[in-house]
């Protein structure tokens, strides 16, 4: 519309942005849920069975209450 009208859409740039940051918030919990989010394992990797199993569930509530706050 600008280039054409000369007449600039000042909400369109908003918008855009408010789009971009929604689909950051609902398309990274829907990729840790199914393991396909990018992870560095190298430290999680070093660790026994059962303390790795700890750091996740740690990593899972940490996750939760940082979902909390921002909701």
């Amino acid at each position: 519309m600008r280039n054409i009208f000369a007449q600039g859409l000042p909400w369109a740039d908003e918008l855009a942005r408010f789009f971009g940051i929604a689909l950051v918030f609902i398309g990274a919990p829907h990729l840790a849920r199914q393991g396909q989010h990018i992870a560095v394992d190298l430290f999680q990797a070093l660790l026994p069975k059962l303390a790795r199993r700890v750091a996740l569930w740690l990593v899972k509530l940490t996750m939760l209450t940082f979902s909390g706050v921002m909701v």
